[in-house]
């Protein structure tokens, strides 16, 4: 009797990890699929101009996350545009923190991606699902996103130089910009 209660509290214990260790499994397979949303947004911006937003709502308990054109999409574009919301059933939250203003969004965010990089959100987005989170950086210009396990980030302090770039390039946009006339 001894023996079959060791190996049924072995047995329960062995159990409970395997589930934990699943669930996060599937929270960091779905952060992945996120951050590889975020990728192609980055990639058809500077490709092929074509800008976008990536909105994350909450509906029934679910964050679903978008990606939707602001211009008009090419046929050879519009299969790497996902037709649907991507779903994320394992992350409970969504949070962005502006790098700039240091503002604080859960769940209903919207990330731009627009004018070749000319245009885009600084801060840093973090998925959280019970103990498991992902972060992604923001540079505010087009960089590689990787996807951060862990304690999430804070936006890198040295920003000077990418707050003075961007200010020059929107600037630069703003004076090329043809205006209509009468």
């Amino acid at each position: 009797m001894i023996v079959i209660g060791i190996l049924a509290f072995v047995g329960s214990v062995t159990a409970f990890g395997i589930r934990k260790m699943s669930q996060q499994q599937t929270a960091l397979n779905e952060m992945d699929k996120a951050a590889n949303q975020l990728r192609t947004a980055i990639d058809l911006m500077m490709m092929v101009n074509l800008d976008s937003e990536i909105r994350f709502s909450k509906k029934d308990d679910r964050i679903q996350m978008e990606m939707l054109p602001k211009s008009g999409v090419s046929s050879q574009v519009a299969p790497l545009i996902p037709k649907k919301p991507l779903t994320l059933e394992s992350i409970n939250q969504v949070t962005f923190i502006d790098g700039i203003q240091k503002t604080h969004i859960t769940d209903q965010i919207t990330l731009q991606f627009l004018s070749k990089g000319f245009l885009m959100n600084r801060g840093v987005l973090t998925f959280t699902s019970g103990n498991t989170k992902g972060s992604v950086i923001f540079y505010g210009h087009p960089t590689t996103l990787n996807l951060i396990i862990g304690t999430p980030p804070e936006y890198p302090a040295d920003t000077a130089i990418f707050d003075l770039v961007q200010k020059a390039t929107e600037l630069t946009r703003a004076e090329t910009i043809p205006t209509e006339g009468p």
